[in-house]
């Protein structure tokens, strides 16, 4: 029987009234034990209790009401059951009494809104309302009985939660919708403050979608080699979103761009490397990138890239972006590379330039020209190095230009002016990579600015023989080394004529 132990309590606690010889209050409480509150209520109405009696009889009601509370806290009894005996203490309008009910009626009301909100629970749950069962099972209180069925029950919740909120952010990622994702799982966790285990799991599965998100947009630029492209686009998507664990996007930035930074840094290709290291520094923490900083900038010689601009036309730094392509068919990496547009259609000016202050700090310059492939078939431009207005270097460039290498002491010249005019008509752009300064009095080693000498030869040999090709390799070589001394012979006679003006 539910209500025994309801039972035990109340005749115990009848028997002891019972000698203490009231004999009316006790025939009173006898029918309330009974649960026979109509003849308790009219054996009181039959007698005038003195105020003694009185305050015999309202100690054994709120004892036995008080029982009834307990009983219905353990779910022992029903609220009907408790609410008899409430009604019937209400009928006697005993001060006291009514007194008494009136402080405890808050707990009562209390305990009954508790267990509705756990039957409520049970329901949510049934049909998979997670969300709102949660929030039911939070307003279950300790003093009900229900509270530690309810705790269980939240555990049995939370994980059917967590699968169904990961079976549906999977759902959305599968079909590539990024922002479905997103905006699912925040609402979600705008919702779950209450519970950390939750929105720990919201806050990872927004992560999730910010890294499969940013990877996606990242992709393209991979595909056709622009890195720092990807980079920049993965820093875009991420922004405005607070990943915590970034392991995943950290493997993948490092595995997308790694081998690239040593290839780079072992072709002295330090600016290239420095730019896809810091950019990637700026979206993740992680100690081999940034030991990896800490190298290349130690060993870095200064770059043109390094220096700054004072005047420039037409004239564009390339540190970002697809690999740029001369006319042989070789690719140059972004980084320390540049470029300058020259066109005679301009009416006005058609000369391209960029001016630099050394102020004799800096000792051997040296880089690489070469014609873009965006050159025009029949147009030519001629480039030049001038040290404080006198022509150091000049070398005629056209689409049949293979790159030229260049090398010139620029220690005793306060100002650098860089230009490309193009006197003869059409449009002749031209590429200049790898442009770096030795300190006063250090010599300078050479690195190739473009690919590999290997790319170079299969560009050059596209629709040749296997035979033809071995030739155009060695055609290629003596075209270097022809242009080298073109351009060793055109920097010796400017220099003369320089010093035969002056």
């Amino acid at each position: 029987m539910k209500n025994k132990k309801l039972a035990a309590g109340i005749v115990a606690f009848s028997l002891a009234l019972s000698l203490t010889g009231c004999g009316e209050v006790n025939k009173i409480l006898e029918q309330v034990d009974n649960k026979d509150f109509d003849a308790a209520l009219d054996i009181f109405d039959s007698k005038e209790l003195k105020d003694k009696d009185l305050d015999t009889l309202t100690e054994g009601l709120r004892t036995r009401i008080n029982t009834y509370i307990d009983s219905y806290a353990k779910n022992d009894i029903t609220y009907e059951e408790l609410e008899e005996i409430i009604d019937f203490a209400e009928l006697l309008k005993v001060n006291e009494v009514t007194s008494f009910i009136t402080d405890i009626t808050d707990d009562i009301n209390s305990l009954k809104t508790s267990k509705a909100n756990y039957e409520n629970a049970k329901k949510c749950y049934e049909e998979n309302e997670y969300r709102q069962a949660l929030e039911y099972l939070g307003k279950v209180i300790e003093k009900d009985g229900y509270y530690s069925d309810a705790q269980i029950m939240k555990d049995k919740v939370v994980a059917s939660f967590k699968d169904e909120i990961t079976k549906k952010v999977d759902e959305y990622l599968g079909k590539n919708d990024y922002y479905g994702a997103i905006n699912y799982v925040r609402g979600q966790k705008d919702n779950l403050s209450f519970s950390e285990e939750l929105t720990a799991l919201a806050e990872k599965m927004e992560g999730k979608s910010v890294t499969a998100m940013a990877i996606s947009k990242a992709t393209d630029y991979v595909s056709k080699g622009d890195l720092a492209g990807a980079l920049d686009q993965i820093a875009e998507s991420t922004k405005n979103y607070v990943i915590k664990d970034k392991t995943d996007l950290t493997s993948y930035i490092k595995t997308m761009i790694m081998d690239s930074v040593k290839e780079a840094s072992d072709e002295e290709n330090y600016i290239y490397a420095l730019n896809l290291l810091r950019k990637a520094d700026d979206i993740v923490d992680d100690d081999e990138i940034t030991k990896n900083i800490k190298d290349i900038e130690a060993v870095k010689p200064t770059y043109l890239y390094d220096l700054t601009c004072t005047t420039n036309k037409r004239f564009e730094i390339i540190d970002s972006g697809e690999p740029l392509t001369d006319s042989i068919g070789n690719k140059y990496k972004t980084g320390n590379l540049f470029t300058f547009s020259s066109s005679s259609s301009w009416s006005s000016d058609n000369l391209s330039s960029a001016d630099y202050n050394l102020g004799k700090k800096y000792g051997v310059m040296s880089g690489t020209i070469a014609c873009q492939d965006t050159t025009d078939n029949d147009a030519k431009a001629i480039f030049r190095i001038e040290g404080d207005g006198e022509v150091i270097m000049q070398q005629e460039v056209n689409r049949k230009t293979v790159p030229v290498p260049f090398s010139i002491d620029m220690s005793k010249y306060e100002w650098l002016k860089i230009s490309v005019s193009n006197p003869e008509g059409g449009t002749c752009n031209v590429i200049l990579a790898n442009c770096k300064f030795a300190k006063p009095g250090e010599a300078v080693a050479e690195t190739p600015a473009v690919t590999t000498t290997a790319e170079t030869t299969e560009a050059a040999a596209e629709t040749t023989t296997a035979a033809e090709g071995e030739e155009a390799e060695e055609t290629t070589t003596e075209a270097v080394t022809e242009a080298e001394e073109n351009a060793a012979e055109t920097t010796a006679e400017a220099a003369e004529e320089t010093k035969a003006e002056e």
